[in-house]
């Protein structure tokens, strides 16, 4: 499914998303305007897209307590929506993912990407003024 998504996309954006291969399934990545990096992959029944937001270290935040605050108030359904701020698995990285029902259609995936792509940019920009983080 996501292969068919990723090829409407490639020929709707006039571009090549590099393809990779790993041992969890295959994965494609899109490279935005400002040169961010989205990755799409497939995971059970859904779409799921990932980007690195801003390496994170403890020294980043003025104190744990700020930063568990700043990421309860983040990921409120209400403000998030569809997205979710968290730590990479080796707590290098504040990364923001999104998961898509599997069965979408190309209109909706569409939407949904560039939805993800505007709060990729929205939480680049506040991370940088709530916290000292660096790109």
């Amino acid at each position: 499914m996501l292969d068919n998504l990723i090829s409407d996309l490639e020929k709707f954006m006039g571009v090549s998303l590099i393809q990779e291969e790993t041992k969890e399934g295959i994965s494609y990545s899109l490279t935005l305007e400002d040169g961010k990096e989205i990755i799409l992959a497939e995971k059970d029944t859904t779409i799921f897209l990932f980007t690195k937001l801003c390496h994170f270290t403890e020294t980043s935040i003025p104190s744990p307590e700020d930063f568990y605050m700043f990421a309860g108030k983040a990921n409120h359904p209400f403000v998030a929506g569809d997205v979710t701020i968290s730590l990479s698995p080796d707590e290098k990285f504040l990364t923001l993912t999104m998961l898509i029902d599997y069965e979408v259609n190309y209109k909706m995936f569409l939407d949904l990407l560039e939805d993800f792509a505007n709060a990729v940019s929205y939480w680049e920009k506040e991370l940088k003024t709530k916290l000292e983080v660096d790109k």
